[in-house]
């Protein structure tokens, strides 16, 4: 075991785990099972030869992914004000009550109000209002300039899509001015951030969220007369959860939620519930592991396993062999779409495996609405936007496969 790091005092934990966790001895052996809400101790963090992170403790080890931290307070320094923190981390963190032993899950995106910052025995955290501690690292600071990764430059043209002002905004995400509908703006940069959303950065250098707008082309021409269609299904970043191959279930996930269907479940969550294939062949499940790519293997999951997944939380129908103004037709009825489509709408580029030929660049979307020749996507990997139809059309009349979530008459998990 290589040492991470010692804790001055003997450190609290409690276990977090729906299922329990497990107590070892130092040669791995099971020295007992451990209930969920029981408090261990720790006096060191380790870490094995696998990777995996142990807490040390005067009876055994403990994994690390099992249990929370208590924070002992040594220092706290009010806030001026109470203030709202937002969660950053994609499977969500915790809040922990020292005086009761407890903790608290809040998921991705979740707003806490705190009122105080404090070092701890386990770092930076924030104080809530009822007397909880998150670690600072795990929230962004409403207020504070928002941390930003650059996906690409650019030097183009977008148009807002929309019939009011879009929101234009300073580094602390906070309102500066507005753009008018359907008014063009230059652009220099895509970013996201540390929520995992995308917004492009304007030349003037503030930003403007991605979703309500559409790269403009030569050959673009739309008709602001015409009635927009946008649903809003969220968007599920699937490289911000480290999930490279998991865009069927993320853009599944996005229209089930959108749908008001398995609506307690995280995009992680979800994914403990997909269906994998045995041989790997992704026409009978996942073929392989949305995590990770292994030569020779196709990380996916095709339109007939993910319709029999998707029916344990909602109606829904295989729309492969639909045309494209079919689709808009299923939209228009306020049905979202998962579409097979390829990354980036780029060509399709085809290859040959042991269940037969597939497209390599393969990737998936939810579609969620219409404008005039423009239509919208919520897209696991560059966010939420308009695209022209044609060029739609392009990477989906590659496979014509589509499934459609029709109706919200299942409870969902």
């Amino acid at each position: 075991m290589k040492q991470i790091r010692v804790f001055d005092e003997h450190q609290r934990a409690i276990v977090v785990a729906p299922a329990g966790s497990r107590l070892l001895t130092g040669i791995g052996g099971l020295r007992q099972a451990i209930a969920p809400s029981v408090v261990v101790e720790a006096s060191a963090e380790v870490q094995d030869d696998q990777g995996n992170r142990w807490y040390h403790g005067s009876t055994g080890l403990v994994p690390a992914e099992d249990v929370v931290l208590i924070p002992q307070m040594m220092t706290r320094r009010p806030l001026p004000q109470p203030q709202k923190a937002r969660v950053v981390v994609p499977g969500g963190t915790w809040t922990t009550d020292p005086n009761h032993q407890t903790a608290r899950h809040w998921s991705l995106k979740a707003v806490l109000t705190v009122v105080a910052t404090a070092t701890s025995t386990v770092g930076d955290v924030f104080e809530t209002v009822d007397h909880q501690f998150v670690a600072s690292e795990d929230v962004w600071l409403t207020g504070t300039p928002m941390q930003f990764e650059i996906i690409r430059a650019v030097s183009q043209t977008i148009q807002v899509i929309a019939s009011v002002p879009e929101p234009v905004l300073d580094d602390q995400l906070q309102l500066v001015t507005t753009q008018p509908p359907f008014a063009m703006v230059a652009v220099e940069a895509e970013l996201v951030d540390r929520l995992g959303d995308h917004y492009w950065r304007l030349k003037t250098g503030e930003l403007m969220a991605k979703a309500n707008t559409v790269v403009v082309m030569a050959d673009l021409g739309v008709d602001t007369t015409a009635p927009i269609l946008k649903l809003g299904a969220e968007n599920i970043n699937q490289n911000f959860w480290g999930m490279p191959n998991g865009c069927e279930p993320a853009a599944l996930l996005e229209g089930l939620h959108l749908e008001a269907q398995a609506a307690t479940l995280s995009y992680g969550d979800f994914l403990q519930q997909m269906p994998i294939s045995a041989d790997y062949n992704p026409y009978h499940g996942f073929g392989g592991d949305p995590a990770t790519s292994v030569h020779g293997r196709f990380e996916a999951i095709f339109p007939t396993p993910l319709s029999r997944w998707a029916s344990r939380y909602a109606t829904v129908r295989d729309l492969s062999g639909s045309t494209v103004s079919q689709l808009k037709q299923v939209v228009s009825q306020k049905n979202p779409v998962i579409a097979y489509v390829t990354v980036g709408f780029e060509t399709p580029e085809w290859a040959v495996y042991s269940f037969g030929k597939a497209v390599t660049n393969n990737h998936a979307v939810l579609i969620d609405g219409w404008f005039d020749q423009l239509i919208h996507v919520s897209d696991p990997i560059d966010g939420p936007y308009w695209l022209p139809v044609y060029r739609f059309a392009a990477a989906y009349n590659a496979r014509y496969w589509a499934v459609g979530i029709m109706e919200s008459t299942l409870t969902g998990a």
